[in-house]
């Protein structure tokens, strides 16, 4: 089937040939698996709908044990930190005994991936698509195997796309069944590559722009509107403020990795990521994700201005003993344009005025490069210091 345009798949879903979504686990993955995410909880609009969400099992399982992964890492992270400390206070803690329970430092993380990923599917309302039974599709997949057709490429570790192709198969084997389309929310070019020759599946890179296939609405998007041009001709708005407290939110979590060059060595921390601005002039146009009554959520990509400052400790290695021996601490500072998603949720009443119920910074791991650095940057560089 040849590939749909937007416009194309959107008839598509207005004239009900779609019959579900499914998401690949990347997506789950670029939103940091947050399911208070507010594009992520947008997808309950399907829940006891005629096109819900249709989960492979395949997926379910992978994200299980990302959360599951990065739930053990933190765990030994925190483990590692109190040894540490208990060590230099020489004190006896135990990390049994002596952490309050919220902290989860010996909780079995298999339970926990479990317990948080199927709280999320059940308030999406999704259904768990088997490999098995009615969608046993093995002996077409080992075909497609020695075939390298898609999910499969023709490379030495293409047994890593079995996963892939399970969940595939088994996904175009319901839709067949069910005599429609299923759209397929994936980045991954082994999912677009399946998709393209399928004629029940349609793949999107982008989770925001299938959602906003299935929300149409001309009223909600005039409201969208309202609220972005506001928020570019009234720098006294309400809609700027918003996005001010939204930012300095998501910034506080400093989730930020330091790159810098320097002729010494160098351990260095982020200490500040402060909001400045918004570029204004060149903003897309928003993308309803949700409608609900009187409510609409949209999405919007925006690029903020950040203003970061850093500490960096410079040292040099002792010829005799091999310690780090300390040579300065400093602090630099630098401007960076970054990308974000912004999502908002927005109410009017039947005048046309609006409220804003909440703003949202999608929360993202960002490198910052400072660029060359140095022990001594206000100093005669041609004195002697070490």
């Amino acid at each position: 089937m040849p590939e749909f345009n937007p416009d194309e798949t959107i008839a598509k879903i207005a004239n009900s040939e779609v019959i579900g979504i499914s998401i690949d686990t990347c997506i789950f993955d670029s939103k940091g698996r947050n399911f208070q995410a507010a594009i992520l909880k947008s997808l309950d609009q399907f829940k006891g709908s005629a096109t819900p969400v249709y989960l492979s099992n395949i997926v379910l399982q992978e994200v299980q044990k990302h959360i599951a992964d990065q739930a053990l890492k933190s765990q030994d992270t925190l483990k590692t930190a109190i040894r540490k400390q208990a060590k230099a206070w020489n004190v006896d803690l135990s990390i049994e005994d002596d952490l309050p329970d919220k902290f989860a430092a010996s909780k079995d993380v298999n339970e926990f991936a479990s317990a948080q990923f199927g709280e999320y599917l059940e308030l999406i309302g999704a259904e768990t698509v088997g490999v098995g039974g009615e969608l046993d599709v093995s002996e077409e997949l080992v075909q497609r195997y020695f075939d390298c057709a898609p999910p499969f490429e023709d490379k030495a570790d293409k047994k890593s796309e079995f996963p892939d192709g399970f969940a595939l198969l088994s996904l175009e084997k319901l839709a067949e069944q069910k005599n429609g389309l299923i759209i397929c929310v994936s980045s991954d070019v082994g999912w677009q590559a399946f998709a393209k020759d399928s004629l029940r599946l349609v793949c999107v890179s982008k989770l925001e722009d299938a959602l906003s296939y299935f929300n149409q609405s001309q009223p909600a998007y005039e409201l969208a509107e309202a609220v972005i041009e506001d928020w570019r001709s009234d720098e006294f708005s309400i809609v700027h403020e918003e996005m001010r407290v939204a930012f300095e939110k998501a910034l506080f979590d400093l989730n930020f990795h330091v790159e810098a060059e320097s002729h010494v060595g160098f351990e260095s921390d982020i200490i500040e990521a402060e909001y400045e601005s918004i570029d204004l002039e060149d903003l897309p146009a928003p993308k309803v994700i949700s409608v609900d009554n009187s409510e609409v959520v949209f999405s919007l990509d925006v690029s903020a201005l950040i203003h970061f400052s850093a500490e960096f400790n410079f040292f040099v290695i002792d010829s005799v003993d091999g310690d780090d021996v300390l040579l300065n601490c400093e602090i630099f500072d630098t401007a960076k344009e970054v990308n974000y998603q912004v999502t908002v949720k927005v109410t009017a009443d039947e005048d046309g005025h609006y409220e804003i119920l909440d703003v949202e910074v999608g929360k993202k791991r960002i490198v910052i490069n400072f660029g060359e650095v140095e022990p001594f940057p206000y100093e005669d560089p041609s004195h002697e210091k070490y």
